[in-house]
This record gives structure tokens, sequence and C-alpha cells, in this order.
């Protein structure tokens, strides 16, 4: 018998900006004192790391790429590709962490929304995203997210035949 998968995420967003500020807005600060850091409203949740047992939950993980064909491609989250190539079936659970990277080489704007048919609303029933070559988005959801379920599953994507996004979904 094999041994169940366990999942623990830690999740954190960061960034930190360092402000030089010029002579003449501080002239009687020395320039070693004309320094702001901005990291105030970096992020990590109140529970971290996250765990089958922490508020939110998290118990399945799938990192994938996906590459678009026809100018199109398909995320379905009831047959996710997870470790050494598993199907991970995410029903009844509830997307709790999300990263997606654009390529940096892709052609254009990738457009991710709701599916056609069975969306999973992600950023909102009528919500989409636009991620340019070379960018990324990172949402964490805060079990706020819709359970999986077969009419509420699919993620489209759009954008240039051969471009390609990198994926991890953390599912709980």
């Amino acid at each position: 018998m094999a041994d169940a998968n366990t999942v623990t995420a830690r999740i954190s967003f960061q960034v930190t900006a360092l402000e030089e500020l010029g002579a003449t807005n501080t002239p009687s600060a020395p320039a070693a004192s004309r320094r702001v850091t901005h990291s105030d409203f970096n992020f990590s949740p109140t529970t971290n790391p996250l765990t089958a047992s922490s508020d939110p939950p998290v118990s399945k993980v799938a990192g994938f790429l996906v590459t678009l064909a026809d100018s199109a491609g398909e995320i379905d989250l009831t047959a996710l590709t997870g470790t050494n190539g598993a199907t991970v079936d995410a029903t009844g659970l509830r997307l709790q962490a999300l990263l997606i990277e654009a390529a940096s080489d892709n052609s254009a704007v990738v457009n991710i929304a709701p599916g056609a048919a069975n969306g999973y609303d992600l950023f909102g029933a009528s919500g989409s995203v636009d991620i340019a070559a070379g960018a990324a988005i990172a949402a964490f959801l805060n079990d706020a997210g819709s359970n999986v379920g077969a009419s509420e599953c699919i993620l489209d994507l759009a954008g240039t035949t051969g471009d390609v996004v990198n994926v991890l979904m953390v599912l709980g």
C-alpha cells in the first residue's frame, strides 16, 4: 500500500522597495538617513504554514505547464497534473493559493477567464486577467473561492499558439 501524500504550503507575497531621497528633499538629513524602505504591505497569512488541519486547509498541490494550441488552452481543476504526472482531482476542494507565470518569450498576453462551459469563477463570474510575457500573478484566496465541482471546474486560456504559462495551485 502506497503512503499518502501530505501537503504543507508556505504563502508569502513580497515587494520591498528602497527609495533614496534627494538632498533637496531632506537637506538636514545625512545621505545614509535619506532612505525609506517600503515593505509594510508584504503579506503572509496569519496561519503559516498551511496544512490539512489549518484554517484554511491545504491537502493537494499541482504544478504544471500549459502550452496554448490553436491560441487556446484549458485548465480542468478536476484533472490537474501533479507530481510525476499524477492526476490531481480537486473536486470538493477550494483553490487556496495560485501562482501563474507567463514565459518571457511568449508572443502576447495570455488571458485567463472562467471557462465558457463549467467555468470556475477565479476572479468572479465575468472576471479575467491578462498576463504579459515575463509577468506573473499570485493570489491567496483564504478559503473564499468556490468549491470545485463538475459544473464549476474550468479555466480558459487565450493567447498565441505556442505560448506557455507555468501554473502552481494549492488546494484544500
